[in-house]
């Protein structure tokens, strides 16, 4: 059966049944389809867009149809009826399925649920009161028959103005997964297309062998003068071609385009291939233009590798490290005084961990790399365990400090090392600076961005030697003040105020632990921030344990005892802890509820289609590429974004402002950090008004970076003068 005879007859079953299709929807006693409509927010703050989606939830083996059904079928529609001042934008259709019906009857859509999604703009100024969200809807359901179906829906908010909270935020986020992304350079693959007279070709190329198994197409014709047939996908290693049999002949044809979909990081994402993406070749020409005046200046190796070591050398002032970093201030003035060449030992030792922590994170990078995994700098710390282990270690580090268990060795020993137990152990300095270490990697320096983007775009000697540049940059103080140790003697003489001085540094620690828990909170919820708590009091009691019984002093029986205990409530406490972890999960929406102050900055969540469709409207963006446990975004947020003049320019000029929140591992983000030769986060990118290349910030800011770089890309309209921080917009406080 042709495809336009199916189509004759669909218009003719559908002309029968329509004068019933209220009732139709109840089949032999069986409700086909519940419909309703639901919102993103539990209120309506004027100015500030929210979504409103209409949940279809079919019966078992009933479904309803994509915007393009394929051989059979009609898309499902929604007629709004909003009030005065509101608008609504188009459907947001989540990926579809294919169907096949018949032997030959291919169609595409929805089984089980789906959640059509509509972004509606309240105006500024909304009266007060609730305010009704009316529509009516209609789709069309099958099994092995079709019944026509709608509904007259509507849903009541309250108008809060001074903030509203996120609701359904577990399904949005469900269906906003499955929505495509416009294709662009961060898809990471390549489309091409060829039209014949009687076919269209599309070829996917740069694909991994678990994405070309799994891809599919699903096609846009773009009306309905074009008439195709089902698509054919052949797959390959690394690369699938998708032809498409064209059963009429249009001046449209060039207009098809479809979206892609296949498996990847362990979930179907999907991509909607433009007609731009084929553009002739001068317009590809200006794009690929485009895209390099994106790409961070090239240099030599010896470039990197100078970049790489100053970037090492800037991080030992970063605010990561600065706990610990105390620490080692503190063990050079116990040092004063001794002999040099065990004081340069020491300090060998300190940079033998440095060395050991980046070498380390170079080779697990390779190998992921290898394995096909979208890497980047400080990618451990997108593991939540491994945020619970260091804050484990960071926490008994600070339990010693403070005295509470010390490591004191027994018997002769003890006689024999009498006069070196005040001093600084190799074991210690050589854990101290794996630690420092440790949390460094949370941080970009400046300079240090650059050189590992470029790093990790090359050959794995070149990765190695790259973080070795780093390492060195970062031990270099140390090393040179521990090869003269002369120089010690600026530094203020041993006494009894270091006793104080590590008690007060155990605090610091304390307090990098709370910043910790923090962090795994963002990424697992509270009920995980208390079983990390139960965690730390296991550890704490065990280290108790260690320091009152287990000491040279104490009978062996009883240490034996106690060491016993400290074993069981450990592996208790250490297993309970971490598989109720394991077993939180918090649920990836959007940014964060709209802010109660009106003037804060209306963060959206990034997406490749959401920037897309920006820059093709020609509104100026600027995105935040960040991580909760970054410290430098965070001090960048507070000293520099979050600051009246920034918020009033991003609002006054009409700016975007997205934010890319890469705390757990995004791929989409991870590609483009490696587009513009970025290793991580914190990435600022401002894209002008009216299309272009966005400008890369640097990832220190201050204020007047902000502001220039927003002035260039979107001048305001009314006043040409440059924003600087005496000259506030008009309405900042």
């Amino acid at each position: 059966m042709t495809l336009p005879l199916r189509r004759l007859l669909l218009a003719l079953a559908l002309a029968l049944v329509g004068v019933v299709s209220a009732r139709a929807q109840t089949h032999q006693g069986l409700e086909l389809v519940q419909a309703e409509l639901v919102a993103d927010t539990t209120g309506i703050a004027p100015g500030r867009p929210f979504t409103v989606g209409l949940r279809l939830r079919m019966a078992k083996d009933w479904h309803t149809y994509w915007k393009y059904a394929g051989d059979f079928g009609l898309p499902t529609e929604i007629q709004w009826d909003l009030p005065a001042g509101f608008k609504a934008g188009t459907i947001q259709w989540p990926l579809p399925d294919r169907q096949v019906t018949g032997g030959d009857i291919v169609t595409f859509g929805y089984d089980g649920e789906v959640l059509l999604m509509t972004e509606i703009t309240p105006p500024a100024n909304v009266p007060g009161g609730p305010v009704t969200i009316q529509a009516k809807a209609s789709w069309l359901v099958c099994k092995e028959s079709c019944v026509p179906g709608e509904a007259d829906l509507k849903i009541t908010l309250p108008v809060s103005t001074g903030g509203a909270e996120l609701a359904n935020a577990e399904l949005f986020a469900k269906h906003r997964a499955q929505l495509p992304r416009t294709f662009g350079p961060a898809a990471g693959f390549s489309v091409s297309r060829t039209i014949a007279p009687k076919e269209i070709v599309f070829e996917f190329s740069g694909l991994q062998p678990g994405e070309a198994k799994s891809l599919d197409f699903y096609p846009l014709p773009p009306d309905a003068s074009v008439v195709i047939g089902d698509p054919i996908v052949e797959r390959s290693a690394g690369s699938a071609r998708v032809r498409i049999p064209l059963q009429s002949e249009s001046a449209a044809t060039d207009q098809i385009t479809g979206v892609v979909a296949f498996d990847r990081a362990n979930h179907r994402q999907g991509w909607q291939i433009p007609v731009a993406a084929f553009a002739p070749p001068r317009v590809a020409a200006a794009i690929t233009a485009s895209a390099a005046q994106t790409q961070a200046p090239g240099g030599s190796l010896f470039y990197f590798l100078c970049l790489g070591f100053l970037g090492g050398l800037i991080l030992n002032v970063m605010p990561c490290v600065l706990p610990v970093l105390s620490l080692k201030i503190f063990s050079f003035i116990q040092q004063a005084g001794e002999a040099p060449r065990r004081v340069f030992r020491l300090g060998l030792t300190y940079c033998a961990g440095i060395f050991t922590w980046f070498l380390g994170l170079a080779i697990l990078l390779v190998a992921l790399r290898a394995a096909g995994n979208e890497v980047g700098y400080a990618v451990q710390f997108q593991n939540p365990f491994f945020i619970v282990g260091l804050c484990a270690v960071v926490f008994v580090f600070a339990l010693n400090l403070l005295g509470v268990f010390e490591i004191i060795l027994p018997g002769e020993m003890q006689g024999k090392l009498a006069g070196a137990t005040s001093r600084e152990g190799y074991g210690g300095a050589y854990f101290q600076g794996l630690l420092v270490t440790v949390l460094a990697t949370s941080c970009t320096a400046p300079l240090l961005g650059a050189a590992l983007g470029f790093a990790l775009s090359q050959p794995g000697p070149i990765v190695l030697l790259m973080f070795a540049a780093v390492a060195l940059g970062m031990a270099s103080p140390v090393l040179l003040l521990t090869a003269r140790p002369g120089w010690m003697k600026y530094l203020p003489r041993p006494g009894a105020w270091m006793v104080r001085v590590k008690q007060i540094t155990g605090f610091v620690l304390l307090a990098t632990v709370l910043w910790l828990l923090w962090i795994v909170g963002q990424m697992r919820g509270v009920d995980a921030i208390i079983w990390c708590g139960a965690l730390l009091l296991g550890l704490a009691i065990a280290a108790w344990l260690f320091g009152a019984f287990v000491t040279p002093v104490s009978v062996p029986s009883t240490r034996r005892k106690a060491l016993v205990a400290i074993v069981l409530i450990l592996l208790a406490v250490g297993f309970v802890s971490i598989h109720e972890i394991a077993g939180t999960e918090k649920a990836a929406g959007p940014i964060s509820a709209v802010s109660s102050d009106p003037k804060a900055i209306a963060w959206e969540n990034f997406t490749p289609a959401r920037l897309d469709a920006a820059v093709g409207e020609g509104r100026p963006v600027f995105i935040d590429f960040t991580a909760d446990w970054c410290v430098n975004c965070k001090f960048n947020e507070r000293t520099a974004l979050e600051t009246d003049a920034v918020r009033a320019a991003l609002r006054d000029r009409g700016f975007l402002a997205l934010k890319g929140d890469w705390t757990r591992n995004d791929p989409d983000i991870t590609r483009i950090l490696k587009k513009f030769q970025r290793a991580g986060v914190p990435l600022y990118l401002v894209y002008p008004a009216g299309g272009g290349a966005p400008q890369v910030l640097p990832e220190l800011l201050t204020k007047q970076i902000v502001l220039d770089a927003l002035q260039a890309a979107a001048p305001a309209k009314t006043n040409s003068q440059k924003i600087t921080l005496t000259e506030r917009p008009a309405g900042a406080r």
